[in-house]
């Protein structure tokens, strides 16, 4: 790999790799397996940043000098180190496994051909969702045309996609890389981070059964908190007691009403107090909160048929 003639706006600070000492003596090209690098645009998110055709990408494959077998990437990390007098400080890590000769056949370290043995069955799963309508447009809530202090959850079906597949190779390393993640790239033509996957290995006695259960969900992967407390951003105060209006100063207090504070938590967006109109308090939609707490990653290296 070459570091020649990099973007604009990136600079290389170092980089560590792994090496192999030959012979007669002399070091063969590296492979990277970290890499730190200058960015001058401060808005990147770690997704951009793995997108930089550059870098190393996933099942990206490099042969040994002298040898039919080599190594591939199956999983890439990036982490945002620290803000740069340029811009941004970011480190990259790189993961390989070893694949066998392409031309052996039967070499536990070649990935699965296309002609080994799948099979692929579908059902549906349950997972609890909030209502806030019924499929006429009907507005949950209760007699008075309030709504439920709790929002209402009803069972809501989603795809599983189970692939069951022969492998000669001991999968547990793979189980804790890709177990419980969701997918950084479109998958089975589902956009990214819709389909969570789970995988289960089971040891016959001749070779492993490992299953791969996708499960597609519309909505995503991430917690969804619904946004309400006893306090809010609210305005002031001001060294000198004085209650005025000045953009971007806000402190987190108490929720009054009539002079008392709340004893049961308030709609929140924002920081504030979502206004509930009187005359039609049904109309209002609460905010929630997202939390990431699965990896996105690269489904690739896994060589599944997803054609």
């Amino acid at each position: 790999m070459s570091f020649i003639n990099l973007p604009k706006g990136v600079k290389l600070v170092d980089w560590s790799a792994s090496e192999k000492l030959n012979e007669d003596g002399t070091i063969e090209p590296s492979i990277p397996t970290t890499i730190r690098f200058e960015h001058s645009n401060r808005s990147l998110g770690p997704v951009e940043v793995l997108a930089f055709a550059w870098l190393p990408q996933m099942g990206q494959r490099y042969n040994l000098a002298g040898e039919s077998a080599g190594v591939f990437v199956v999983n890439r990390e990036a982490k945002l180190v620290r803000p740069t007098a340029r811009g941004t400080l970011w480190e990259v890590n790189i993961d390989y496994e070893r694949f066998g000769d392409p031309n052996s056949n039967g070499n536990e370290n070649d990935e699965p051909s296309e002609d080994d043995h799948f099979t692929l069955s579908c059902s549906w799963e349950s997972v609890r969702k909030p209502l806030y309508w019924d499929r006429n447009g009907k507005v949950v809530c209760n007699s008075a045309g309030d709504r439920y202090p709790q929002p209402v959850e009803y069972d809501h079906d989603i795809l599983a996609m189970t692939l069951t597949r022969s492998e000669k190779r001991n999968p547990l390393p793979k189980v804790l890389r890709y177990h419980n993640t969701v997918n950084s790239l479109s998958f089975f033509g589902f956009p990214r981070e819709k389909v969570k996957l789970c995988i289960t290995p089971n040891w016959t006695g001749k070779n492993w059964s490992v299953s791969y259960v996708f499960q597609v969900n519309p909505d995503g992967w991430k917690v969804k908190v619904l946004d309400q407390g006893l306090r809010a951003k609210q305005k002031g105060p001001f060294p000198n007691g004085a209650e005025i209006e000045q953009p971007g100063f806000e402190v987190v207090r108490p929720i009054l009403e009539n002079g008392h504070q709340v004893t049961t938590p308030r709609f929140l967006k924002e920081g504030k107090v979502l206004p509930i109109p009187e005359d039609a308090p049904w109309s209002v939609t609460p905010s929630y909160q997202e939390y990431e707490i699965r990896a996105a990653v690269d489904f690739t290296p896994l060589w599944l048929p997803t054609k």
